[in-house]
């Protein structure tokens, strides 16, 4: 439109609304000189999106400079099989704990956990269990963060959700009927929760958080491309605090679709599939000079991400770790680290032989063989595939490990999805680790 300076038309206009003057363009299009123009889309979970548009020469100048801040993490809550709070959740990890347990045969992981303290039941009645445990590892984090969100602040807090397989229990519960008994059987109270942003859009009303807000999914590295994009927006002064919780939960459709796949592992064994698990992880990330302005309890640091993918189709990756090796090599680049400075490499490796085979080549290649660099660490062999949630767990991991262990330095966390995109996330001890106000005014 702004190209050919022609407005498009309003399909099947019928007549004017005397409560709404605007200058419609009913049925036909008309020239009209412009030079901006704002495109608004307002989704049925409460996030609102605009996309600002200005034709090639109609601005002397281009847009401002962000005011980048380094990235702190303040908040962390973990709901896995192996527990429902950061500290149970390293010792199951650093016990080498199995967090999975049989179920018909498979290698199945559960989060049990009563969400009573946090949401009544008259709260749960309209939320499914996606909804939940993103609510529930929400809210833990901002109060281990202790954000403000007074009405005056609550615009500068923001909501990123990610979730790699989305709100299928709720999916199942609509269009079963549907399949069954017809388009009469549709539930309009069920419908509102089938939408992929309808957990985000919970998790902000319950906070009262009305920053920045979306949903993203990139399958299994659905959570580490929330934190992606929550590093993006705080770095770049879009908000102080994001909340990045990520959440995926089992039914038997999930458990059967991948069984049918051949991927999971039998509880008899079976070399080379991987358990599969529900978890929901939240991790608050707040610009440094906020942090440091309010006093707050450093976890560490996001230092930097790379995102790279293998482009050979769905489903498909590359079996040397080309994708990721690259998404490596970014991530350290942002951090302005070498792979000699690494203490620690928190894998994807979750047990499927093909995915992790090709991570243990690109690593083999970044560190100059199998036996060279940091430790490899594979969480998800011990709480199973957490589907979207792999790299915000290892990033509880990571800070728990430095706060119960007094040592390590920067870490490399790996997130693969079957589709063959691939993240990659620096972290470290932040040099305001502790209370942040302390260190500043030491």
């Amino acid at each position: 439109a702004l190209q050919e300076q022609i407005a498009p038309p309003t399909a099947n206009f019928t007549e004017r609304d005397p409560d709404c003057d605007l200058d419609y363009v009913p049925n036909t299009a008309r020239s009209v000189a412009m030079d901006v123009a704002l495109s608004n889309n307002f989704a049925f979970g409460g996030a609102n999106a605009s996309i600002l548009l200005a034709r090639d020469g109609a601005r002397a100048e281009g847009p401002p400079a962000p005011d980048t801040d380094r990235v702190l993490i303040t908040g962390l809550a973990a709901l896995t099989p192996g527990g429902c709070d950061p500290d149970a959740v390293w010792d199951a990890f650093a016990a080498e704990r199995d967090c999975t347990r049989e179920e018909d045969g498979l290698r199945i992981g559960r989060v049990e956990m009563d969400p009573s303290p946090w949401l009544s039941a008259r709260e749960r009645r309209r939320m499914d269990r996606l909804g939940v445990l993103a609510v529930v590892a929400s809210r833990i984090a901002l109060e281990d963060a202790a954000v403000d969100l007074s009405e005056d602040h609550r615009e500068r807090v923001g909501v990123i959700f990610g979730t790699g397989i989305g709100p299928m229990d709720t999916m199942e519960r609509f269009a079963r009927p549907l399949l069954e008994e017809g388009p009469r059987a549709a539930n309009p109270a069920v419908f509102p929760n089938t939408v992929y942003n309808a957990a985000g859009g919970q998790v902000a009303m319950h906070l009262g958080a009305i920053g920045p807000a979306s949903t993203v999914t990139a399958g299994h590295a659905a959570g580490a491309s929330a934190l992606c994009y929550g590093a993006d927006l705080v770095a770049r002064g879009h908000a102080e605090a994001i909340v990045c919780p990520a959440v995926d939960t089992l039914t038997p459709t999930v458990i059967r679709g991948y069984a049918e796949l051949g991927v999971l592992q039998t509880a008899d064994g079976g070399e080379g599939r991987l358990g599969l698990a529900e978890a929901g992880v939240a991790v608050v990330l707040e610009r440094r000079a906020s942090a440091l302005a309010r006093g707050a309890r450093v976890h560490g640091e996001l230092l930097g991400h790379g995102i790279a993918s293998d482009g050979l189709g769905a489903g498909r990756w590359d079996p040397q770790g080309g994708g990721l090796e690259r998404a490596m090599r970014l991530a350290l680049e942002a951090a302005g680290l070498a792979p000699g400075d690494l203490d620690a490499v928190w894998t994807s490796a979750a047990g499927h032989r093909p995915a992790d085979d090709a991570e243990a080549a690109a690593l083999d290649r970044l560190f100059g063989g199998p036996d060279a660099g940091p430790p490899r660490l594979a969480p998800k062999r011990l709480f199973g595939e957490p589907i979207g949630v792999g790299g915000p767990l290892s990033t509880v991991l990571a800070c728990t490990g430095w706060k119960r262990t007094g040592a390590g330095g920067p870490a490399l966390i790996n997130s693969c999805s079957f589709g063959g995109t691939h993240f990659a996330l620096v972290v470290a001890p932040s040099g305001e680790t502790g209370r942040a106000a302390e260190v500043a005014t030491a």
